[in-house]
């Protein structure tokens, strides 16, 4: 086929995200192009403005499609991606999607009894890793700024007060090194808890635009989370926040470890200050604390 090049490497993509597999469903043609490439992870903006995230890592998420072993070293930023069929086309690597699994998130969850006493016991584990260049780095250029805004809006969320959680939040967006910038990681998992916390109408009360103050795949990335959709191992996370026992806690942590190079972590932590919603005051301090916000 005209424009496909010559396919070399074949390979078969095993998970399909609830998300990506809208891709499969447009017409032949091409479909979008590589807008970033890492070593085991190409991210695909389609034709439609959606996010597709083609990679060989385990991670399982809806806008992921999990594959065999690919040579990313040859897919070029600005590569168009065609289809035909149940294939994608990559230069001139093929992946066929044909009989992979379907990958659905939960999005569900109901706080059990207990709900403050594990997010502590989890904040005093998280606490603890002093992950250089994230959110938690108390050497970081962005330290004093994150501390401020996450105060802000642990205290405006505490008291639901939306514009006062809109400007802190806002203040987040961009903040911090990483192809996703920390601020983001972190909003990301905020806004995915608190759809929970405070119920759908209250978070599209404060759904909030981005337009160019971070990067186009970060935006997509917080805005799948406001309406529900993050990867797996931080659903995981607020899966066992919201149970009723802490079985999993500390291998939950340890899987957002590996999630870039401190991404999981800073989602984390968004997940659990998105549980200060509604909550008293001490609740929202002590967990400030915790992480050395208190200001």
């Amino acid at each position: 086929m005209v424009g496909y090049g010559i396919v070399s490497n074949g390979v078969h993509v095993l998970v399909v995200g609830e998300l990506a597999t809208k891709v499969m469903g447009y017409e032949e043609g091409k479909v979008g192009e590589i807008i970033q490439i890492f070593k085991n992870t190409a991210y695909v903006r389609t034709l439609y403005d959606d996010l597709v995230c083609i990679t060989s890592n385990k991670i399982r998420g809806p806008m992921n499609m999990n594959v065999e072993d690919i040579e990313f070293s040859g897919i070029n930023l600005h590569d168009p991606v065609y289809k035909e069929g149940d294939v994608l086309r990559i230069h001139n690597s093929i992946l066929s999607a044909k009989n992979a699994l379907v990958y659905r998130a939960r999005r569900q969850f109901i706080a059990s009894e207990g709900l403050q006493e594990r997010v502590i016991s989890a904040a005093d584990a998280v606490a603890t890793l002093g992950i250089k260049g994230s959110i938690l780095d108390s050497e970081s250029y962005f330290f004093n700024t994150f501390s401020q805004s996450i105060g802000r809006i642990a205290r405006s969320s505490a008291k639901e007060d939306s514009f006062e959680l809109q400007k802190g939040m806002r203040s987040l967006i961009g903040l911090g090194n990483g192809a996703t910038p920390s601020g983001d990681d972190f909003l990301a998992g905020f806004l995915f808890c608190l759809r929970t916390i405070a119920g759908e109408k209250s978070i599209r009360d404060l759904t909030f635009k981005i337009n160019n103050e971070t990067s186009w795949y970060s935006r997509k990335f917080i805005e799948y989370a406001q309406d529900g959709f993050v990867i797996e191992p931080v659903e995981n996370f607020a899966s066992i926040l919201f149970s009723a026992s802490k079985e999993g806690m500390s291998e939950s942590i340890h899987n957002l470890l590996t999630i870039g190079h401190s991404s999981g972590i800073d989602a984390a932590l968004g997940v659990m200050f998105a549980t200060t919603f509604g909550k008293e005051s001490e609740y929202c301090e002590v967990l400030l604390e915790k992480f050395g916000f208190k200001n």
